[in-house]
Protein backbone atom coordinates (compact mmCIF):
# COMPACT_ATOMS: atom_id res chain seq x y z
CA UNK A 1 0.00 0.00 0.00
CA UNK A 2 1.66 3.26 -0.85
CA UNK A 3 -0.82 6.00 -0.22
CA UNK A 4 -0.24 7.26 3.18
CA UNK A 5 -3.79 8.51 4.10
CA UNK A 6 -4.51 4.75 3.18
CA UNK A 7 -2.57 3.53 5.43
CA UNK A 8 -3.77 5.49 7.92
CA UNK A 9 -6.96 4.85 7.49
CA UNK A 10 -6.48 0.94 7.60
CA UNK A 11 -4.75 1.89 10.98
CA UNK A 12 -7.38 3.48 12.23
CA UNK A 13 -9.83 0.01 11.15
CA UNK A 14 -7.08 -2.35 13.35
CA UNK A 15 -7.49 -0.37 16.40
CA UNK A 16 -10.81 -0.20 16.37
CA UNK A 17 -10.98 -3.50 15.17
CA UNK A 18 -13.44 -2.89 12.73
CA UNK A 19 -11.48 -5.43 9.98
CA UNK A 20 -12.50 -8.31 8.18
CA UNK A 21 -10.96 -11.36 10.16
CA UNK A 22 -11.70 -14.89 11.30
CA UNK A 23 -12.93 -14.02 14.66
CA UNK A 24 -10.41 -17.13 15.80
CA UNK A 25 -6.90 -17.81 15.28
CA UNK A 26 -5.33 -20.98 16.38
CA UNK A 27 -7.22 -20.85 19.99
CA UNK A 28 -7.84 -17.41 20.43
CA UNK A 29 -11.13 -15.34 20.23
CA UNK A 30 -10.07 -11.97 19.28
CA UNK A 31 -13.28 -10.62 20.12
CA UNK A 32 -12.48 -11.19 23.74
CA UNK A 33 -8.66 -10.20 23.56
CA UNK A 34 -10.26 -6.92 21.95
CA UNK A 35 -12.56 -6.37 24.47
CA UNK A 36 -10.01 -7.12 27.03
CA UNK A 37 -7.34 -4.69 25.99
CA UNK A 38 -10.45 -1.99 25.43
CA UNK A 39 -10.80 -2.75 29.51
CA UNK A 40 -7.38 -3.09 30.29
CA UNK A 41 -4.87 -1.80 28.85
CA UNK A 42 -4.75 1.95 30.40
CA UNK A 43 -4.36 -0.02 33.44
CA UNK A 44 -0.48 -1.08 32.75
CA UNK A 45 1.00 1.85 32.86
CA UNK A 46 -1.69 4.20 34.83
CA UNK A 47 0.49 2.40 37.93
CA UNK A 48 2.74 4.26 40.54
CA UNK A 49 5.62 2.40 39.32
CA UNK A 50 5.39 3.30 35.84
CA UNK A 51 9.21 4.62 35.50
CA UNK A 52 10.82 1.41 36.89
CA UNK A 53 8.57 -0.38 34.60
CA UNK A 54 9.14 1.73 31.86
CA UNK A 55 13.08 1.41 32.47
CA UNK A 56 12.61 -2.37 31.84
CA UNK A 57 11.85 -1.58 28.33
CA UNK A 58 8.08 -3.14 28.56
CA UNK A 59 6.50 -0.07 26.89
CA UNK A 60 8.99 -1.11 23.90
CA UNK A 61 6.27 -1.99 21.11
CA UNK A 62 3.88 0.59 22.37
CA UNK A 63 6.51 3.34 21.71
CA UNK A 64 7.67 1.81 18.35
CA UNK A 65 3.73 1.37 17.46
CA UNK A 66 3.44 5.02 18.07
CA UNK A 67 6.53 6.08 16.01
CA UNK A 68 5.16 4.06 13.61
CA UNK A 69 2.04 5.72 12.86
CA UNK A 70 3.70 9.18 13.57
CA UNK A 71 5.82 8.52 10.88
CA UNK A 72 2.71 7.91 8.49
CA UNK A 73 1.33 10.93 9.34
CA UNK A 74 4.37 12.84 8.63
CA UNK A 75 3.95 11.35 5.35
CA UNK A 76 0.42 12.90 4.82
CA UNK A 77 1.70 16.36 6.75
CA UNK A 78 5.52 16.80 7.01
CA UNK A 79 5.27 19.79 8.63
CA UNK A 80 2.76 18.41 11.54
CA UNK A 81 5.21 19.07 14.61
CA UNK A 82 2.67 16.46 16.84
CA UNK A 83 2.93 12.97 15.08
CA UNK A 84 3.66 11.15 18.29
CA UNK A 85 1.18 13.05 20.31
CA UNK A 86 -1.58 12.46 17.96
CA UNK A 87 -0.55 8.67 16.89
CA UNK A 88 -0.46 7.63 21.28
CA UNK A 89 -3.90 9.54 21.11
CA UNK A 90 -5.51 7.79 18.75
CA UNK A 91 -4.52 4.53 20.01
CA UNK A 92 -6.04 5.53 23.38
CA UNK A 93 -9.11 7.12 22.21
CA UNK A 94 -9.93 4.01 20.47
CA UNK A 95 -9.56 2.07 23.64
CA UNK A 96 -11.42 5.14 26.03
CA UNK A 97 -13.98 5.83 23.40
CA UNK A 98 -15.38 1.97 22.91
CA UNK A 99 -15.23 1.55 26.34
CA UNK A 100 -17.18 4.82 27.03
CA UNK A 101 -19.71 4.29 24.18
CA UNK A 102 -20.47 0.55 25.67
CA UNK A 103 -20.71 1.46 29.51
CA UNK A 104 -20.73 5.57 29.69
CA UNK A 105 -22.58 6.52 26.60
CA UNK A 106 -22.79 10.01 27.86
CA UNK A 107 -19.54 10.70 27.91
CA UNK A 108 -19.65 9.84 24.15
CA UNK A 109 -21.66 11.04 21.02
CA UNK A 110 -23.19 7.86 20.21
CA UNK A 111 -26.35 8.58 20.45
CA UNK A 112 -27.83 5.25 18.63
CA UNK A 113 -25.64 3.13 21.24
CA UNK A 114 -24.80 0.73 18.83
CA UNK A 115 -22.38 -0.70 16.63
CA UNK A 116 -19.38 0.96 19.40
CA UNK A 117 -16.59 0.62 16.82
CA UNK A 118 -18.19 1.67 13.77
CA UNK A 119 -18.76 4.65 15.72
CA UNK A 120 -15.14 4.94 17.18
CA UNK A 121 -14.15 4.30 13.45
CA UNK A 122 -15.69 7.57 12.25
CA UNK A 123 -14.90 9.78 15.43
CA UNK A 124 -11.00 8.83 14.47
CA UNK A 125 -11.29 9.25 11.12
CA UNK A 126 -13.19 12.91 11.64
CA UNK A 127 -10.67 14.09 14.09
CA UNK A 128 -7.61 12.78 12.23
CA UNK A 129 -8.13 14.36 8.87
CA UNK A 130 -9.22 16.92 10.42
CA UNK A 131 -6.03 17.92 11.72
CA UNK A 132 -4.03 17.07 8.97
CA UNK A 133 -6.02 18.98 6.39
Amino acid sequence: MTNSEEKLKLILGIITHNYDSNSKIQDYDLEKLHSIVISESSKSYLVKEVDEINQELVFSPLKSLCKFIGEIILEIKPQFIYPNSLASTLLETAHDQQFFSEHLPKLTDNTARANHKKYVLEYLNLLTFSVLK
